[in-house]
């Protein structure tokens, strides 16, 4: 994120810029030149292209009144207003749902990278451990080996020499002596080496222990791996959701498509809906704005009922042929400001919601 922050008034210069210079302001130019953040930027530019909407509504000539045949049709600077704000609005999502999109995928790879470096920590030094452990555990296996045959040697020279003793009992003395002494010797040295067994079966014991941590500590290992292994498929399954998410803003690109085109089609129709009931009032109101206009019958009009009668009949005529809009009204009918100010443009309020309601105005008493 910039570290400065868009403000209104730097929106609106660049948005003015952009429109000088014959480009489409979108957000990522106005971006480009203001810096600060994305959303600060396309929530200013909603508020200009909502301000730039014109506000006065065009007179209408008092030459051409309201026509059944002729439709309705919107004043051309507010189509132009409406084109560029849908083009805007389709713009800013697109590349937002590209921008997210984008930053997905890397973070998605970026975690996968992480979780195989991961494994393949774990997976070396589980590699590490076993090997340690294996080396341990064969020369416990030695040490134990080479003091049971001590004790197996040890205990084969005691008979040997308990044999010669007592096959020699009647030989000279002075070599039973001399073996007796060497005997002695030899028991010392296996009454050593005997003392040594209880420090190496410590010794195996001590190693038995080191080996059992480190099996605990290579289950340990497999556990982690399994678990990163599972979390790796759990982000190869997102990543399997990104061309979801791309049709979903293909079908809201549409959707926004087909929303604009039904709000200008409602909105000629109320239009043409409101100059048929201009054009009613008119009508309604011109017999009695011209019964007063009637000349009174004169004296010799008034000489029977059947020239009386005859007098009303013409009269009635001249009702008829008379013009039934008069200047006065047909100005204030001109005058009056055309049906549009009261349209509401509506936008889909989320992608994935359903059709809306096409675009309403308030239609007044007649």
């Amino acid at each position: 994120m910039s570290a400065t922050k868009a403000t209104r008034a730097a929106v609106q210069a660049a948005y003015d810029a952009l429109r000088a210079e014959g480009l489409e302001p979108t957000a990522e130019q106005v971006l480009q030149r203001t810096g600060g953040s994305k959303t600060t930027v396309c929530r200013h530019l909603h508020e200009i292209a909502a301000a730039s909407l014109p506000s006065a509504t065009p007179s209408v000539p008092s030459s051409a009144p309201p026509s059944d045949d002729a439709p309705v049709e919107l004043p051309l600077e507010w189509r132009e207003a409406s084109d560029g704000l849908t083009r805007t609005f389709a713009h800013i999502l697109t590349t937002t749902i590209a921008a997210e999109r984008e930053r997905a995928m890397q973070l998605l790879e970026a975690e996968a990278a992480a979780r195989g470096a991961a494994v393949a920590a774990v997976r070396a030094e589980a590699e590490t451990l076993r090997q340690g452990w294996e080396k341990s555990r064969k020369q416990a296996e030695a040490d134990f080996t080479i003091a049971a045959s001590e004790v197996e040697a040890l205990q084969e020279i005691v008979a040997t020499l308990l044999a010669a003793v007592d096959l020699e009992t009647s030989d000279d003395l002075d070599d039973l002596r001399a073996i007796a002494d060497r005997a002695i010797d030899r028991i010392r040295e296996l009454t050593a080496a005997a003392a040594r067994v209880p420090a190496l079966e410590a010794d195996l014991e001590q190693r038995m222990a080191e080996i059992r941590t480190v099996e605990g500590r290579v289950e340990e290992l497999r556990e982690a791996a399994g678990r990163a292994e599972r979390q790796h498929e759990e982000l190869s399954r997102i990543a399997a959701r990104v061309p979801a998410l791309e049709a979903a803003a293909q079908a809201s690109e549409s959707r926004i498509a087909e929303l604009s085109a039904a709000a200008a089609a409602g909105a000629e129709a109320i239009g043409r809906a409101k100059a048929l009931e201009q054009v009613v009032d008119r009508l309604t109101v011109a017999p009695h704005t011209a019964v007063p206009k009637a000349s009174a019958p004169s004296r010799n009009d008034a000489r029977s009922p059947k020239h009386s009668g005859g007098k009303a009949t013409g009269a009635g005529h001249m009702v008829k042929d008379a013009d039934p809009t008069p200047a006065s009204e047909e100005t204030t009918s001109a005058d009056q400001p055309l049906p549009f100010t009261d349209l509401v443009l509506t936008t889909p309020s989320a992608i994935n919601e359903g059709p809306s309601s096409p675009p309403t105005s308030p239609v007044p008493p007649t």
